[in-house]
């Protein structure tokens, strides 16, 4: 533990802001998982197929001649 300049207390200032900062970060993370899940939830619940699935039948329609 360090001794703030400022105050002349140890606060733990740093290490708390640190931890903020990682939960800020994991938040975003875990949103940016909702998000995708969300949209592949949808995408299933519209056309009964998963994403992945329905574009490598995408892919197989593109290699066929019209």
């Amino acid at each position: 533990m360090s001794i703030d300049k400022e105050t002349g207390c140890d606060d733990d200032y740093d290490e708390a802001l640190k931890f903020c900062i990682d939960e800020i970060i994991n938040e975003i993370h875990r949103i940016k998982e909702l998000e995708s899940l969300t949209v592949e939830e949808i995408y299933y619940a519209i056309f009964n197929k998963e994403i992945e699935q329905r574009y490598n039948e995408y892919l197989n329609e593109l290699k066929e001649p019209s």
